[in-house]
């Protein structure tokens, strides 16, 4: 998801390039909000591996499991990190946002950049309660 938020990123610069309106900030920001979300979800992702846990295979497709007291892989311990993963991503989003409403000067790429801000904080919120086991 992540990957996608920096693409759109990507292509909202080049569309601003296209249109002549080269030094606008928006679409830096929105590649350097979603880069931020990949690296974060990709040093989580890494590091949650190497430290807690092992890829093995379980009904056809590979999972990440945690690793019992002896250091072994525990295939019935799965590793919940999909969750991090997507606030992880949504977090971009709004960083992605709030770039764009902080760095343009015009309204609709403002409001353009609150909705979304509002919309992915609001998923942000949502993901941050479900991980501590609050339901919205």
């Amino acid at each position: 998801m992540a990957q996608t938020l920096a693409l759109g990123g990507i292509s909202t610069q080049t569309v601003q390039k296209a249109a002549g309106e080269f030094s606008k900030p928006e679409g830096y920001g929105a590649v350097l909000g979603a880069g931020a979300a990949v690296a974060l979800e990709k040093l989580l992702f890494s590091s949650m591996r190497g430290l807690f846990g092992y890829a093995v295979e379980k009904d056809g497709r590979t999972v990440y499991v945690a690793v019992d007291e002896n250091g072994n892989p525990d295939p019935e311990n799965p590793l919940e990190i999909a969750p991090i993963m997507r606030l992880l991503a949504k977090t971009g989003l709004a960083l992605a946002g709030a770039s764009v409403y902080i760095g343009s000067k015009d309204k609709m790429a403002k409001f353009a950049g609150l909705g979304t801000m509002a919309v992915a904080g609001f998923h942000v919120a949502e993901d941050l309660l479900a991980l501590v086991g609050v339901e919205l």
